[in-house]
């Protein structure tokens, strides 16, 4: 019989039940969440591996680069290093002077075993042909040996020539009676060339112990030596030019080298002062006399005082030049106070004529017009037939210009040079007239100058 449970009870357990559901589906869904991560994190952790091998890779390439390029820089400091001390040369020098020796030796053995009788052989010339061939080559390594020391060399090279010749012209008599004139020749050659060949590679040898500059260097300097000589060679030519050209000079200029230290003075610096020596020699006596003075300043110094002592002015200043000077600058002076109609006094006057037109008649003012009054007197009466006439556009007429006057200004044109200096100035005072009828005087001769020159 089952146990009787009120609506509360069983809305209570029903309430637990979803409760516990609930959570369970809670704790599902986290466990997934964490599933979830855990696959993230996995996912993560892979990628974070794979590009830290990725990097690892690069690194392992950069230093696999790194061992191959060092290798090959090696490789070629090497090769730099055996064709700098002639690795191969000396090589291929040994490797002929052995080719020499089998070619050589064997000829001179059969050539000494055969001197004796027919069926005998003469045992004792066994030893001759290396006796020979190690005679020549300790003349040989003896020059060598001299050369480090610094002996004498022309003893070893007199022995050298004089072995190699005997077991060159063995081996020339052999050849030529058993192989004919070329393996004559050949064997000869073998004997003779191979003691010339290494006596060169020594020599060599021993100069490349002495210089120890890199090619590039020797270039650089086997460079600056023709440009030295060609720069010789142009001095040469132009101290020929200048002695020819300038032979006082060129005395100066040899005197003032050799009066000093070398390296003290270049070439134009001497040459500069040479002809300051010829050109101002009171000068330069009192220069040589400053220099010859302990503790001396420098020689630009020295040649400014030394000019002041003699000439009392800055250097290139002289009495003669101060002279000239003020006279140019008194005549520059005249011209400018006598030529006074200057573009702007001209374009003044013009205004002041444009302003002020002259009314009287006549250069010093007509009879009938005054400034202060007309012909009967009253400054108002004046003005008003002044008034009147230009309201009716009519001027008094001007003073027409005499002859006398203009012959006056055809002189003063000829005596200052032309029509072109002439000023109203001038005029004025030549002629002793007003400064309109001075410029109509200058226009009319200037006009009359032109006329004639076309």
């Amino acid at each position: 019989m089952s146990e009787y449970r009120s609506w509360q009870q069983r809305e209570a357990d029903a309430a637990r039940t979803g409760a516990e559901a609930a959570q369970l589906a809670a704790q599902a869904k986290l466990t997934e969440a964490q599933a979830a991560a855990a696959a993230a994190q996995g996912e993560t952790d892979a990628l974070a591996e794979e590009v830290k091998r990725a990097r690892l890779n690069r690194q392992l390439k950069a230093v696999q680069q790194g061992d191959k390029d060092a290798d090959r820089a090696r490789r070629g400091r090497r090769r730099e290093e055996r064709a700098e001390s002639g690795h191969w040369y000396r090589l291929t020098v040994t490797i002929l002077v052995l080719f020499g020796l089998a070619a050589s030796f064997p000829g001179q053995l059969t050539y000494f075993l055969g001197l004796g009788p027919a069926g005998h052989t003469p045992w004792p010339m066994l030893s001759v042909p290396p006796f020979l061939e190690l005679l020549a080559w300790s003349a040989v390594l003896g020059t060598a040996w001299a050369r480090r020391k610094g002996l004498p060399l022309l003893p070893f090279w007199i022995m050298t020539g004089a072995l190699a010749s005997i077991a060159g012209t063995i081996n020339a008599v052999h050849g030529w009676m058993s192989y004919g004139p070329i393996g004559g020749v050949g064997l000869a050659l073998a004997s003779v060339l191979g003691p010339v060949v290494w006596e060169i590679r020594e020599w060599l040898v021993a100069q490349a112990a002495v210089d120890k500059r890199s090619s590039a260097q020797r270039a650089a300097e086997k460079k600056a030596a023709a440009e030295q000589k060609a720069r010789q060679r142009r001095e040469r030519e132009q101290d020929k030019q200048r002695k020819t050209t300038f032979p006082k000079q060129y005395t100066e200029y040899e005197q003032i080298l050799a009066h000093v230290p070398p390296g003290t003075l270049t070439r134009d610096e001497a040459w500069a002062e040479a002809v300051r020596a010829v050109s101002f020699p009171e000068v330069h006596k009192r220069y040589t006399q400053l220099l010859a003075v302990p503790g001396a300043p420098a020689r630009p110094v020295v040649w400014a005082a030394a000019w002041r002592d003699v000439e009392g002015a800055p250097v290139g200043i002289t009495a003669e030049v101060l002279r000239h000077r003020l006279e140019a600058e008194g005549t520059v002076a005249g011209v400018v106070a006598e030529a006074d109609l200057t573009p702007e006094r001209i374009t003044v006057e013009l205004l002041l004529q444009d302003l002020f037109p002259t009314t009287g008649g006549g250069d010093e003012g007509g009879a009938g017009a005054t400034a202060q009054g007309g012909p009967h007197g009253g400054g108002q009466g004046g003005a008003q037939s002044a008034g009147s006439l230009d309201g009716k556009g009519l001027q008094a007429p001007e003073r027409p210009l005499e002859e006398a006057d203009l012959e006056r200004v055809r002189a003063l044109a000829d005596a200052l040079g032309g029509a072109e200096r002439l000023s109203s100035k001038k005029i004025r005072e030549t002629v002793g007239c007003r400064n309109d009828y001075a410029i109509r005087l200058r226009d009319a001769v200037r006009a009359e100058r032109a006329e004639a020159e076309r």
